[in-house]
């Protein structure tokens, strides 16, 4: 199984809605995430692993009162409600199954609440 993409929305640095579609060739089978420290990089495997099993492992040897609201912080100082979704879609030939993950996180940033927590089982699909 490859991971094809993933979709983002509201996820922490990653403010409204972005798409990152990987390298799934046989021949080039290797994708590298680069950029400057805060970017992102390591957020983005934050996100896969928040899809698919509901945590962040990286971030659980964080003391609680130091981790953050998963919610982009900008837009909920801005909208006190903000909906936090990953998808990532997986296959071996093309894009099979999505599995995702949504949030409703209300509130600011330093005083924020999780709700409608949603899992949605896999889907075929494109």
């Amino acid at each position: 199984m490859k991971i094809y993409k993933i979709e983002l929305e509201n996820y922490r640095q990653y403010n409204g809605e972005h798409t990152i579609e990987l390298s799934t060739d046989d021949a080039k089978n290797i994708n590298i995430i680069l950029g400057e420290n805060k970017t992102g990089k390591t957020n983005l495997m934050n996100a896969i692993n928040w899809c698919l099993y509901g945590k962040e492992p990286s971030l659980e040897k964080t003391k609680i009162e130091l981790q953050q609201c998963i919610a982009n912080e900008k837009e909920l100082a801005e909208q006190e409600q903000v909906l936090v979704r990953v998808d990532v879609w997986i296959g071996d030939e093309k894009p099979e199954y999505r599995f995702g993950r949504t949030m409703r996180i209300v509130g600011t940033p330093k005083d924020f609440k999780e709700q409608e927590k949603s899992g949605r089982p896999p889907q075929h699909g494109n």
